[in-house]
């Protein structure tokens, strides 16, 4: 077979061009590929079927190969026949006729546009995730499956004084080498990076100190990081300066304990005064004058359990609540509650069922924490239900997921005493129920019906729960009651 048979049957699109780049010869494949007869492309410059933009470096590779007798090879954009630039690989080489003379150029193209689209894309996307990870504010370096740092931005870099070339591509070990000769870093915080460096599942946090001048905290976590396909990829760690964020929070508190303490007394004052125009027969006050001496007390009442709500969500959010706890059997933080708010449900006429499970374990809990829990849920249910109306406290065993209610989380832990209060009040909006656990969050039907709260109880509530281990939501519909659910994990052998 002839090189010109050759040429016809060969799977790539070859072009023969003359000294002046007029195309003189076509394949099949490249009648394919513009979409038109060999007839339509011979007799045209070869520097038409090149995309505009791309033209001038074809016409210099084709004067290269004429001049130096070399070949050439490089990307250019090529217009198919659907008038659209595409991305061609192009070898160019000399034709000689019978007797070595060049006669002409053959044009070798090879379609890689959609190889050359995705490494576009993918470094487009590389590029971008640079930027983010430069102008990031927090330090972050990455390790990949084998324990080679791969990735360091500039914050890394400031915040331990390193360059980060002098680690990339290195393992972890060289990093850690670098990180122990300095002084002002803790010696156990290299041990650490090298534990959770080699760690492929567990997520971790830390926190550490620069003794440097001004002293420095430096708060961090570390995840693994996996492909879509669940694949290992390596482990990401992110560094915070979080020194100013901790005295603020420290100012924070301060403050909350000033202010809370400034009232405390003036309302104990207040308190004193109206029990005592309350117990002198003396006074004489009018049917007028008893009503504003109530309203006074309530409002004080309402006060110091605002007091008391934010010194424990302030003590919560610093992490100074302690927990003390013992074996004590639920009933005994239970009937604590019930005696609180017995007062409460009286007055209005309210039906306080109780239904304990005889299987019920000891439970290592702060009883003082749980019966608050149950006070602020039974304090709510009652504000919530009508006069006349009934209260539930329900609490049995579980241990296995399929013997908990529809809907309830999955991350619940088992074995657990899963406890129910549920009222037969005005229930809770769908669209509210996400955020009824936040701060300060009081739910629209609440606002309208003036009933009074501080919007703290349920995010105590929330927060004491999850201190023992447990876990807490709510089943609510309007006008047919709400049901809190919440879980303490039953602790053996402590």
């Amino acid at each position: 077979m002839d090189a010109t048979n050759l040429i016809a049957t060969a799977p790539l699109p070859i072009l023969i061009t003359n000294t002046e780049g007029v195309i003189t010869q076509v394949n099949a494949a490249a009648e394919a590929f513009y979409g038109c007869s060999a007839a339509a492309l011979i007799g045209t410059n070869i520097a038409n079927l090149a995309y505009a933009e791309s033209r001038h470096e074809q016409e210099r590779a084709l004067w290269r190969v004429l001049h130096t007798e070399q070949a050439w090879e490089g990307l250019l954009d090529y217009t198919t026949h659907e008038d659209r630039p595409r991305t061609v690989r192009l070898y160019l080489s000399l034709v000689r006729d019978q007797v070595g003379a060049v006669c002409g150029v053959a044009f070798f193209i090879s379609d890689v546009n959609e190889v050359v689209v995705f490494q576009r894309t993918l470094q487009r996307e590389r590029d971008r995730l640079e930027a983010i990870l430069e102008s990031a504010n927090d330090a972050m370096f990455m390790v990949d499956s084998d324990g080679t740092v791969v990735t360091a931005n500039l914050q890394f870099e400031r915040l331990f004084n390193l360059h980060r070339y002098d680690v990339l591509e290195h393992p972890l070990d060289t990093l850690v080498d670098q990180l122990r000769a300095q002084p002002n870093l803790p010696p156990d915080f290299a041990n650490v990076l090298l534990n959770f460096g080699s760690d492929r599942s567990q997520s971790a946090s830390y926190e550490f100190e620069i003794s440097s001048t001004p002293r420095r905290v430096i708060r961090w976590y570390s995840e693994p990081v996996h492909t879509y396909d669940g694949v290992p990829l390596g482990r990401l760690f992110v560094f915070r300066d979080a020194t100013h964020e901790l005295a603020v929070d420290r100012t924070k508190t301060e403050f909350v304990s000033l202010v809370t303490h400034e009232l405390g007394t003036p309302l104990s004052v207040i308190k004193n005064a109206i029990e005592m125009i309350q117990d002198d027969q003396a006074s004489a006050l009018s049917e007028d004058g008893h009503e504003y001496v109530q309203i006074i007390q309530q409002r004080v009442e309402l006060l110091e359990t605002l007091i008391k709500d934010i010194i424990a969500l302030t003590r919560i959010e610093a992490g100074r609540i302690e927990l003390r706890r013992a074996y004590h059997p639920l009933n005994v933080a239970l009937d604590e509650a019930i005696n609180s708010v017995r007062s409460i449900t009286q007055a209005r006429h309210q039906l306080l069922e109780i239904e304990l499970a005889d299987d019920l374990p000891l439970l290592w809990i702060d009883r003082n924490r749980i019966a608050q829990v149950f006070t602020n849920l039974l304090t709510n249910a009652s504000k919530y239900t009508h006069d006349g109306g009934v209260l539930m406290v329900r609490a049995a065993r579980v241990d296995h997921l399929w013997e908990l209610p529809e809907d309830s989380p999955a991350e619940v832990r088992l074995p657990a005493v899963l406890i129910m209060v549920q009222d037969t009040g005005i229930g809770i909006a769908p669209e509210e129920q996400a955020r009824i656990f936040q701060r300060f969050y009081r739910a629209e039907n609440a606002r309208q019906r003036r009933i009074q709260g501080s919007g703290l109880g349920l995010t105590i509530v929330e927060s004491f729960v999850e201190l023992h281990g447990g876990k807490v939501w709510l089943r609510s519909a309007p006008m047919e009651g709400s049901a809190f659910f919440f879980t303490i994990p039953i602790i053996e052998g402590k």
